[in-house]
Order: C-alpha cells, then sequence, then structure tokens
C-alpha cells in the first residue's frame, strides 16, 4: 500500500518503531479505511510487559533489521582458491 505524504509504505508482521524513537514494535494490522491510516503496533516492555497501541503511520518509520550485519566499512575477503 501506497499513501500520499510521508506516510511509510507499513506492513503486516514489519518491525516498526517511532520516528522520534523508542521500542521496536511489530505491526499486527494495517487500517486504512479513515481519513488517518493507522497501525496496531504490539511490543515487548520492559518487565516483559505486553503492549499493543494504535498509532497513526505518519508517526512510524521502519526499524533495522537486526539479522543484517552493519557495514563497518572494511572489504570482505573471498576466498577464489
Amino acid at each position: 500500500m501506497t499513501f500520499p505524504n510521508s506516510v511509510p509504505d507499513i506492513r503486516p508482521r514489519d518491525r516498526v518503531r517511532l520516528v522520534s524513537g523508542g521500542s521496536v514494535m511489530s505491526v499486527e494490522r494495517v487500517f486504512v479505511d479513515g481519513a488517518v491510516p493507522f497501525a496496531r503496533c504490539i511490543w515487548i516492555g520492559a518487565g516483559g510487559s505486553f503492549h499493543r497501541a494504535y498509532i497513526d503511520m505518519e508517526m512510524l518509520e521502519l526499524a533495522p533489521n537486526e539479522e543484517e550485519p552493519e557495514s563497518s566499512g572494511a572489504a570482505a575477503k573471498v576466498d577464489t582458491s
């Protein structure tokens, strides 16, 4: 789904966080029927407490993928033998 203005392309199961920072959340569902698209997000807080919130999608950004290694600027060695 693509939305006008600054709304990011977010889908269920995406990892997101608030533009202002904070915990990484999982998108459970995206709602686009109303005037303002929003997402239902879930996350585990401090102490293992479960949270769920409905958040305007303009307030969210995709979170970096933990599985992808960060680029350190060093070239990788390739074995050509």
